[in-house]
């Protein structure tokens, strides 16, 4: 008993809220060594804090851009109403392929071929000059312009996607180029031609040369055409400094002499009385001219094919018939 006395009642209410709910999700949990991945939280929390920091752009908020360049587990505590809840998100680093270049040579004449092996992955890509783009391990490409010349590059991926690139190098080099000097492509026999190579884009050019059976290890030959015909003067030639190799042809056409004749009646004439008439006995190949000249004929001389002339004296007198062809050969 309290002697009829009650002690005083009192109440007090407690709120119990609940944790806050978390839900990460990160665009990527592998990445390439040096790439990026976001990462984001939802859920019913209020704010946000990352640890580690490493490699985050941002310690707070709902959404970090992750560039670790190691493997990384992230914790998000999420807080509401003063009550923590905490999750967890890793991050795998892939590391990057080696890309290397094989160049089967680095100088490659113009003309030939330019080989480039790739590896360190398995897809290969490839970016060069002239707008060059081209798949595969390997490639050969035919250097047909100096353009080709410069810079190659190779991206490689491996089975992770992730990539590397590198470079090389390659020089077009020029194909040894000249001339004989002096060279006539059509000339009648027969004929002794002097021939001399000058190389234009180089002055270390050794050629050699073959005519119709005929060899020559020599920039400078002498070769004589006896006979008509139409010939092959072929040359190789080899830039010594480049080791680069490329090849001159010419065509030669040689005609024979025309054959000058010619016989006249009457044998004996009479002056003042028999005119006498030269008839035309030539022969030859293409358009053939002729000139007549006679001696003590007061400068009279004829083109037309046959001729006469009437001597007005007695005596011996000499008659030259000269007949010439198209290509300027002459006989007498």
């Amino acid at each position: 008993a309290s002697l009829g006395c009650n002690s005083a009642l009192q109440t007090s209410s407690l709120t119990v809220y609940p944790l806050p709910t978390i839900t990460l999700s990160a665009k990527s949990s592998s990445i390439c060594l040096y790439d990026k991945t976001d990462i984001s939280v939802s859920g019913t929390g209020t704010s946000f804090q990352w640890l580690p920091m490493t490699g985050l752009n941002a310690y707070t908020g709902s959404l970090v851009n992750c560039a670790t360049q190691v493997n990384q587990v992230y914790t998000v505590i999420a807080t509401a109403n003063n009550c923590t809840a905490a999750a967890t998100s890793s991050v795998h680093v892939w590391p990057l392929p080696t890309a290397s270049i094989t160049n089967a040579n680095t100088k490659v004449c113009l003309k030939d071929n330019i080989v480039l092996s790739g590896s360190g992955g398995i897809n290969f890509d490839w970016k060069g000059p002239d707008k060059l783009s081209a798949a595969g391990q390997t490639i050969t490409l035919q250097a047909v312009s100096p353009a080709m010349a410069g810079t190659y590059t190779l991206v490689v991926s491996d089975e992770n996607a992730c990539k590397s690139s590198t470079t090389t190098q390659v020089e077009i080099m020029p194909l040894p180029d000249g001339s004989l000097v002096n060279m006539q492509e059509e000339f009648c026999v027969p004929y002794c031609a002097n021939y001399n190579f000058i190389g234009s884009n180089s002055s270390n050019i050794q050629s050699t040369w073959l005519i119709n059976g005929t060899s020559f290890a020599s920039n400078n030959f002498k070769y004589c055409y006896r006979e008509a015909g139409t010939f092959t003067l072929s040359g190789k030639l080899v830039d010594n400094t480049t080791s680069c190799k490329s090849s001159l042809q010419y065509i030669v056409t040689t005609h024979p002499k025309p054959l000058a004749d010619f016989n006249f009646l009457p044998k004996e004439p009479i002056e003042n009385l028999d005119e006498v008439q030269f008839t035309n006995l030539s022969a030859g190949q293409g358009f053939l001219s002729y000139h007549w000249y006679f001696n003590d004929n007061n400068g009279f001389s004829s083109t037309t094919k046959n001729t006469s002339f009437l001597y007005s004296e007695p005596g011996d007198y000499r008659v030259a018939l000269v007949t010439k062809n198209n290509w300027g050969c002459a006989d007498t």
